[in-house]
This record gives C-alpha cells, sequence and structure tokens, in this order.
C-alpha cells in the first residue's frame, strides 16, 4: 500500500488521474491491512490530485467523510509532515466543499501551527495555499492575510517545484484581488502565466486562466 501511495504522490503534478488511480488502490490496500497511517496518507493525496486538476471538486466529497473519520483513529503521527499532509488536505476540502463545517476552523489553526514548524517546503508551500485559499474563498480574509506572507516567502525557496509554485501563485493572485490590490493580483497571474508557458505545464496555464 506504501508503494502505491508514493507511487501516486510522484504522478500527482503530471498525471493528476492516473495518481488518483494508484492512490485509491493504495487506500484499498491499506484498508485491507488495517494500515491507518497509510489510509490517510492515501485520502489525502487523493484530494491533493483534485486540486491539482482544478476541473471536479464534488468529487473530493466522499474522501472528506473517509479522511475525518481516519484522523480520529490515527492521534499520532510520525512526524509534523505527515500531519500536515493529511490536515491541510482536509482543510482545502472542506473550504471549497463544506464551508460550515464547525472543523474548519480549528483545522486551518493547526495548519498554520505545522507550516511554521519546517520540514518539506513543497509540502509546507501546498499548505500556505491551501490557507489563503480557505481565507479568501469561504473563511475570515484574516486567515489569508496572516498566511499570505508566508506563502510568498515559502515561493522564493530554491527547491520549490514548478507546480507547486503555479499553485501557490494562483492563490496568491486571487488573495491579491479579493483583498483589493489588482496590481499584485496581475503580478502573481502573471508568474503563472510564466510558468506554465517555460515549463510546459498545462495545468498551471489552466491556473492562469482561471
Amino acid at each position: 500500500c506504501w508503494l502505491l501511495h508514493w507511487y501516486g504522490a510522484a504522478k500527482t503534478p503530471v498525471d493528476s488521474k492516473g495518481a488518483r488511480v494508484a492512490l485509491e488502490a493504495s487506500h484499498e490496500a491499506a484498508s485491507r491491512q488495517a494500515d491507518f497511517k497509510c489510509q490517510v496518507q492515501a485520502a489525502a493525496g487523493v484530494i491533493q490530485t483534485y486540486m491539482f486538476e482544478y476541473t471536479n471538486f464534488r468529487a473530493m466529497d466522499q474522501w472528506i467523510g473517509v479522511l475525518k473519520v481516519l484522523l480520529e483513529q490515527v492521534t499520532v503521527f510520525e512526524n509534523a509532515e505527515a500531519e500536515l499532509r493529511a490536515r491541510s488536505a482536509l482543510l482545502v476540502a472542506l473550504s471549497y466543499l463544506k464551508p460550515d463545517d464547525p472543523a474548519l476552523d480549528a483545522c486551518a489553526d493547526r495548519v498554520f501551527e505545522l507550516v511554521q514548524i519546517g520540514g518539506n517546503v513543497n509540502l509546507r508551500t501546498l499548505a500556505a495555499a491551501y490557507l489563503v485559499a480557505y481565507g479568501t474563498r469561504t473563511g475570515p480574509l484574516e486567515v489569508a492575510r496572516k498566511a499570505a506572507p508566508l506563502l510568498e516567502q515559502l515561493l522564493g525557496h530554491p527547491d520549490v517545484t514548478r507546480m507547486s509554485a503555479g499553485l501557490g501563485w494562483f492563490m496568491t493572485a486571487f488573495f491579491e484581488l479579493v483583498a483589493g490590490d489588482e496590481k499584485k493580483s496581475r503580478a502573481a497571474v502573471s508568474e503563472v502565466e510564466r510558468i506554465g508557458r517555460d515549463d510546459g505545464l498545462p495545468a498551471v496555464s489552466r491556473f492562469a486562466a482561471v
């Protein structure tokens, strides 16, 4: 189940649909083996594929329930990165589909804490982007104002992948527009366009079009 999980995770930025097949198979295998930690990571990974694909959010709905139940069973994670991957996935899925869920505020607070701990810069970049998305779309805008500077700092890290940067700048553009700074919003969109064009990433170009 773990091999399927990491295979799916590796495919996510370039083949979201193919990655989802592997991650769903990982979750199924982990369920048979009663490996709750792998189930959590696979479910979070499935949600990630929908965010990178950015076309069909409703399909994430079933995974919200799965992930919430699993997070009640897995109270101890092997490290902060594993917890951040799971909770940031739940955060973005809830903010897009269930913005009235009472678990959202506490989830956002915990994600913000974990983002600042350190660790994998791409994971932290995506989590910060999801905080910005939550605050901009359905949560208090103050959440986005607090997370946006952290996201911008992470986007300047040399180890951030182009796909993570594309999603991060996309969320930044949306936040700046809602916050009332059209100039910054357009500048962020330009970054998204440049990444999509220069790196040959159609998914990132789609973010710019949105």
